[in-house]
């Protein structure tokens, strides 16, 4: 909804010119309102299509047009627009009428002027402030239903004994059923007979003072295929301490169960083939232990799943398809001296190897030049046997350390979802140790001749494990990638950044939000335009991570560049090495302005209703009763606001949904109360109130008389309670059609209004005792002389 406006638009309509005249005057006065005036009844119409206004005030004795058949027009057309009748003394008939015909409020003429354009004043802003109270209450409803329905994660509400009470389309999608095959029934998803026990045993673990938890299991869906889902479940309890209900949110997370098998079964293998290895005889041993070390470097490439989270110990680099460098993890900075932050975002990766630029192997894939590899390597580049489109280079050395160092490189291809190249990662390997055994080796050969037969047979056995190893390399590689996508893909705003504030990974999230590129932050120190008045809450929130209270939340307020100022929730992680030492940040945001707005939207409203209300506490009876009716309204925004939260919250309204055969589906905390029932014995039921004879043929008429083009209706009737009362109620009834036209539900919000009623009854009874013994006499100006007085004011 959009905010209010600080001035309060109004059109009045009256015939006497000099009365509009005053009235304006007086209303502007006070600069909260804005009046534009007509003397014409019949032109109020267009004037409504040319121009929105926040209240009408009509005279009632007008030509042509009276102000009850104005009213019935602008009701027509515009149903919640705020209409206060302006009429004379003696017209009590005129103000049931106007009640019945749907205006919001009445103020006699007749009186001292200044306090009956004061009491007009009062009324226009209860009438227009009631109206955005109205709108707002149903806009709210409908923001947090959209809100539940439209999560991806699976949410429901069920009761101890398993019968659901709320289930949203994305829990009913993941188990295939219709939402009335769930709501009102206990609804039990096919799984394996221990998953069903560690569910029970994990629901009664919940307690009072522990009533949320997380279990993992799977399920059996229609067609057959199995899915691990994750819940995090809540009990709720009453104050007394009983049991009431269940609230579960879940998501389905085969893919990762998949991922951590797979990985799980790959770790057994390798254990298997690592106790075969040791068995083998002491001249292998050397080259098991090679074998055992490439192992163990394959295995901590399983880091990259977590690319942003942990530095591989691995020394690597990735450079984009422009060859600037996207990442420089850690290992390679303390091998080759250079810092990450020195090279991420250029196209100097080769002084770590170089003592002067040439291409690196990652270069000449990302050029499609491996014809060139040659000039560059003394050992010509080969092909991995273990990756496919990476190459593998060996070099030499002689400025690195004390007798040269030998290293071996490895570089493949990184492609997109559609196979395009969009960079390359390079990873190198020490292999000095390795080279100079191969010159020992080389010098012994005579004496290891005789071993040759053995050593084949070896060899083959290890080359079966290096296949299996570069299977499980290839699988990490996939994984990683699917990570890396994950993250990208994420709504949250996803940063990581060194403690002086270089960012070294942004997710698209970010970029998009603060209308970025990724080239534009990572190697760059971004800072978002903070609040002044929150920077230093920012430094001492993070000043204050330490390796035992790594993380912290916190609200901020931020400038964006187009100007607008938006709230987020971050939560942020201080990563610490080994040593204690901080490392690197990571935040994890999201934007909560509108909740921030609205927060600060129901701030101000208590504001006005605290200033209205000292106003009000002086003024006549009705100005009280009417600013209780405003306190109420502003009450069942609140509690709107929070029951599709919770889904199910009190209203001080009554509220029900039910089927065409009258079967219950839905009943709030305040029409339970009303009918002094439990939920337990109306939902699922139908159970028809109990009306007087004169009624259910009018409320039969009125029911039948909502269809697809005119869905809502109102009606006022009588209603017998359990205790026998009788009562008024006020009802607002909705159908509810499919996309076929065919009737699915009601839903009825209605009040009672039987105090409403009996002002009414005993206004018409004052009315016709006022008529009965007192006649009418002249009405009389300040100084006691007779004025004239138009018919009907």
């Amino acid at each position: 909804m959009p905010l209010r406006r600080n001035c309060i638009s109004i059109l009045y309509i009256d015939d006497d010119p000099s009365l509009l005249e005053v009235g304006k005057a007086f209303l502007e006065l006070s600069g909260q309102f804005t009046v534009a005036t007509t003397e014409h009844p019949l032109s109020v119409m267009d004037l409504l299509k040319e121009k929105e206004y926040d209240c009408i005030i009509s005279d009632y004795q007008m030509p042509v047009l009276d102000g009850i058949g104005l009213l019935q027009l602008i009701r027509a057309r515009y149903p919640e627009l705020p209409f206060v009748l302006f009429t004379g003394k003696g017209r009590e008939e005129v103000v049931i009428q106007a009640f019945d015909a749907g205006a919001d409020y009445y103020v006699q003429k007749g009186r001292d002027v200044q306090s009956q354009f004061r009491e007009l004043s009062h009324k226009i802003r209860l009438a227009v402030e009631k109206r955005y109270a109205d709108r707002a209450l149903r806009e709210s409803e409908e923001r947090y239903r959209n809100v539940v329905q439209d999560q991806n994660e699976f949410i429901c509400r069920f009761l101890p004994d398993g019968t659901y009470i709320f289930a949203n389309n994305a829990f009913c999608r993941a188990f295939g059923v219709a939402e009335e095959a769930v709501i009102n029934r206990r609804f039990t998803p096919l799984m394996p007979a221990e998953d069903a026990r560690a569910i029970r045993d994990h629901l009664a673990s919940l307690t009072r003072e522990n009533p949320q938890g997380t279990i993992e299991h799977r399920i059996h869906l229609p067609d057959g295929t199995v899915r691990w889902h994750q819940w995090i479940d809540r009990a709720i309890f009453s104050e007394s301490g009983t049991l009431n209900e269940y609230q579960s949110v879940g998501r389905d997370i085969t893919e990762q169960k998949i991922a951590e098998l797979g990985l799980q079964k790959t770790h057994d293998e390798l254990l298997s083939a690592f106790e075969k290895l040791t068995a083998t005889e002491e001249e292998l041993r050397s080259s098991y232990l090679d074998l055992a070390s490439s192992q163990r470097s394959l295995e901590e490439r399983e880091l990259i799943l977590d690319a942003i989270i942990q530095a591989s110990p691995i020394p690597q680099f990735v450079i984009d398809k422009n060859h600037h460098v996207l990442y420089w993890n850690q290992a390679l900075a303390a091998y080759s001296g250079i810092a990450a932050h020195e090279i991420v975002g250029t196209d100097q990766h080769w002084r770590a190897f170089y003592q002067k630029k040439r291409p690196c192997l990652a270069d000449l894939l990302v050029d499609s030049a491996q014809d060139r590899m040659p000039e560059w390597y003394l050992n010509r580049p080969e092909k991995s046997r273990l990756i496919e489109g990476a190459w593998s280079a060996t070099d030499f050395f002689p400025h690195m350390g004390w007798e040269g160092r030998w290293l071996h490189f490895t570089a493949g291809l990184i492609r997109d979802r559609n196979g395009a190249v969009i960079g390359a990662v390079e990873t190198l390997e020490d292999i000095t140790g390795e080279k100079r055994k191969e010159m020992d080796l080389a010098r012994e050969h005579q004496e290891l001749a005789a071993s040759f037969e053995q050593l084949a047979a070896t060899e083959e056995e290890l080359r079966n494990n290096y296949e299996q190893l570069a299977h499980l390399e290839a699988e990490l590689r996939e994984s990683r990638e699917l990570y890396r996508g994950v993250v990208e893909d994420q709504t949250e705003l996803i940063c990581r950044f060194r403690p002086d504030g270089t960012s070294v990974f942004v997710n698209d999230a970010f970029c998009r939000y603060f209308n970025k590129t990724p080239e534009e932050i990572v190697g760059q120190v971004f800072r978002p335009e903070v609040f002044i008045d929150e920077r230093k809450q920012v430094r001492d929130t993070l000043r204050a991570l330490t390796p035992d209270n790594p993380v912290a939340s916190m609200n901020q307020r931020t400038v964006l560049s187009d100007g607008t100022i938006r709230w987020q929730n971050w939560v942020d992680r201080a990563i610490f090495d080994r040593n204690g030492t901080l490392v690197e940040y990571q935040s994890v945001g999201r934007d909560i302005t509108d909740v921030k707005m609205a927060e600060m939207k129901l701030q101000r409203k208590n504001e006005m209703l605290h200033a209205a209300y000292g106003q009000l506490a002086a003024s006549e009876e009705e100005l009280r009763a009417s600013f209780s009716e405003l306190e109420e309204s502003r009450q069942r925004i609140r509690e709107s606001e929070e029951r599709y939260r919770a889904v199910v919250e009190g209203q001080t309204e009554l509220i029900c949904r039910f089927r065409p055969d009258g079967t219950f589906v839905f009943v709030n905390e305040a029409y339970c109360r009303y009918l002094k029932r439990s939920r337990e014995e109306i939902l699922g039921r139908a159970i028809q109130p109990e009306l007087p004879a004169e009624e259910r043929e009018r409320l039969s008429r009125h029911f039948k008389g909502l269809t697809p083009e005119h869905p809502v209706g109102r009606i006022d009737h009588q209603t017998i309670l359990p205790n026998g009362a009788i009562t008024w109620q006020s009802w607002v009834d909705h159908a509810i059609y499919d996309e076929n036209g065919r009737l699915v539900e009601y839903q009825s919000v209605g009040r009672d209004i039987s105090d409403y009623k009996e002002a009414v009854r005993e206004l018409r009874e004052s009315e016709k005792r006022y008529r009965e013994q007192v006649a009418e006499p002249g009405i009389h100006n300040g100084n006691g002389h007779p004025v004239d007085q138009r018919k009907g004011e």
